[in-house]
């Protein structure tokens, strides 16, 4: 099961969406005492409690990292971000982020520009270290019908540099699960705390899913919206992300994704022209 865990955690945090991971994202659980194929109904039913689970267990370290390499229309490797988070299971319903990558921070996948960023400032960088953030996760439920929520919330430093932008993030995050299809969805409201003429509030809106091809290999799909407060009309957007992930071992996970982080908005520039490619791995510890 930590196998199955720790794949669907590949794809689903941190990857392309969520699901995936069984998004487990967020979730390696301790190797049961007996192998999942041919278990029993008691084991079964605990197995699935467990893919609900969207916390760590006590003591546990996941950690994430995503090669983004934006792909847009004459902006080709401009910016390159190798972007780092780290969960770690405070107890068995706590779990805390120190969190760097789009998908970390908004739930995202294939947003770019985000720490460390590292193609210079000719290509796209402002900053090597632009943003941080730290966000815990309180888990409510993870055993009713398949779905499991939690409580998530933190602040993030959305700008370390002149000026500098602090929002405070509050949400959840649900998983419902299924057979081999996952479906997370993880609505939030971004707040700003300063900056507000630059620093804008949003509603984020990501949902993913996640279908397990065979017991190393997944696909997944995530779609979502994004809603700043201000000048709604012009500023909203539509993100797409496709990927796979591939579970290596118990601990280790793979993802390759391809996104389209503007494919509807009121922007002039958007569609298939912002383009972008994620190279993810997740360990567990």
């Amino acid at each position: 099961m930590l196998a199955k865990t720790s794949m669907i955690a590949c794809a689903v945090i941190g990857t392309t969406l969520l699901a995936g991971r069984a998004h487990a994202q967020l979730e390696p659980e301790p190797k049961p005492l007996e192998p999942a194929t041919g278990e029993t109904a008691g084991h079964a039913e605990d197995h699935a409690g467990g893919m609900e689970r969207l916390t760590l267990p006590k003591g546990r370290l996941l950690l994430e990292a995503f090669l983004e390499i934006n792909l847009s229309t004459d902006l080709v490797g401009k910016p390159i971000s190798l972007s780092p988070d780290l969960w770690y299971g405070y107890d068995d319903k706590i779990t805390i982020g120190l969190l760097h990558s789009g998908l970390g921070t908004t739930g995202f996948l294939g947003d770019p520009v985000h720490s460390l960023c590292l193609s210079g400032t000719s290509s796209g960088c402002n900053d090597v270290y632009r943003n941080v953030a730290l966000e815990g996760r309180y888990q409510l439920q993870d055993r009713a019908f398949g779905f499991g929520w939690a409580a998530a919330g933190g602040l993030e430093v959305v700008n370390l540099s002149n000026p500098f932008e602090l929002s405070v993030k509050l949400g959840a995050v649900g998983r419902w699960h299924q057979g081999l299809l996952a479906i997370e969805v993880q609505p939030s409201l971004v707040l700003a705390l300063t900056e507000r003429d630059t620093n804008n509030d949003e509603l984020l809106l990501p949902i993913t899913g996640l279908y397990e091809l065979t017991p190393v290999i997944s696909v997944s799909a995530q779609i979502g919206v994004v809603l700043p407060f201000e000048h709604t009309g012009d500023a909203y957007r539509v993100p797409l992300s496709l990927g796979g992930h591939y579970h290596v071992n118990e601990s280790l996970g793979v993802t390759l994704a391809f996104s389209l982080p503007f494919l509807i908005t009121g922007a002039p520039v958007g569609g298939f022209d912002g383009r972008s490619l994620i190279l993810g791995g997740t360990y567990a510890f």
